[in-house]
């Protein structure tokens, strides 16, 4: 298609260069869906490759880590609470527990229905007596409220992996850690 310049676009009528815009509009369309399409694709490329890398990182991690660290991927905060950083690693701590309790109690249960949105519908006996279903708005509000959460928590168990490999490094090069004071400071 050609190109015109600003000049020869203010030469034209208003119904040519409408016309001009109208079919210059359409005929991008394919080139900015290939570039959509590739921008969606790098999108996913790099998604894929910083997961891969998340993922490697936490098995070194694993295999060269110390068995205080080890036991954090299990029991958070217990690296912290072994090497002196109490207050670190109770908070760590209290958030599994709190994440455990969540699931087991409450969170579970809304994220097993979050896809069919509640099956029981509202009932109304002969005497007038409502018996009240499942309410696919609560499904679905603490179904999404849960896996929130669940991002939350993995991304926590992940702050807690990384603070062990720290320390860790911090102790083999025979530095001073920091303290719950300093962290209150």
């Amino acid at each position: 298609m050609k190109q015109y310049t600003d000049l020869e676009m203010l030469k034209m009528g208003k119904m040519k260069r409408f016309g001009v815009k109208f079919t210059s509009f359409f005929a991008s369309i394919p080139g900015k869906l290939k570039n959509l399409g590739i921008k969606i694709g790098l999108f996913f490329k790099n998604l894929g490759i910083g997961i891969w890398h998340w993922i490697r990182d936490l098995g070194l991690t694993f295999v060269h880590g110390d068995w205080k660290t080890k036991v954090s991927y299990f029991i958070m905060g217990f690296g912290n609470v072994t090497r002196k950083q109490i207050l670190r690693g109770l908070l760590f701590f209290a958030f599994e527990v709190i994440f455990i309790v969540y699931m087991v109690g409450f969170g579970g249960k809304y994220l097993s229905r979050l896809y069919i949105l509640g099956t029981q519908a509202s009932q109304t006996l002969d005497d007038g007596t409502v018996i009240y279903g499942e309410n696919s708005f609560n499904i679905m509000l603490y179904g999404v409220l849960t896996l929130f959460f669940i991002v939350a928590f993995i991304y926590t168990w992940n702050l807690n992996i990384k603070q062990n490999r720290i320390n860790e490094q911090i102790l083999k090069d025979q530095k001073k850690l920091e303290t719950g004071m300093d962290d209150l400071r």
